[in-house]
């Protein structure tokens, strides 16, 4: 199944982070995103922008209408702090661009980090 998301997202995102050389693209779950190092913090999904946001913030985002916890898959309960906002507009994600970067910082967090996996015991 292809993944599913908004060209006109990718195209404002590419654009944004055009200013800012530490940010690289990288695909997740398909989709394009952009990371800091090896640490993804935003990327394009469905009909919205997904952003790694820290516990306290992500909580109080998802009060707004325009968002929605992200989930992998339909079934599946909400991933972390990963957070979708949907905009009519790709434009209209300007004002939501303080989160961008706050998901940019918390990202270089260990906070933020991805959790390590652990390593399997060689016999």
């Amino acid at each position: 199944m292809p993944a599913d998301f908004r060209a006109d997202i990718v195209e404002y995102l590419e654009e944004r982070f055009g200013c800012f050389p530490d940010v690289a693209p990288k695909k997740i779950f398909g989709h394009p995103g952009y990371c800091l190092g090896r640490r993804v913090f935003a990327f394009a999904y469905e009909d919205g922008l997904c952003l790694k946001l820290p516990r306290p913030l992500y909580e109080q985002i998802l009060k707004r209408e325009d968002t929605t916890p992200f989930r992998p898959g339909h079934d599946i309960k909400p991933m972390g702090s990963w957070v979708v906002i949907s905009r009519p507009e790709a434009r209209d994600y300007d004002g939501d661009w303080e989160l961008v970067e706050t998901a940019m910082a918390y990202v270089l967090t260990t906070r933020g980090a991805p959790p390590k996996r652990k390593r399997k015991k060689q016999a």
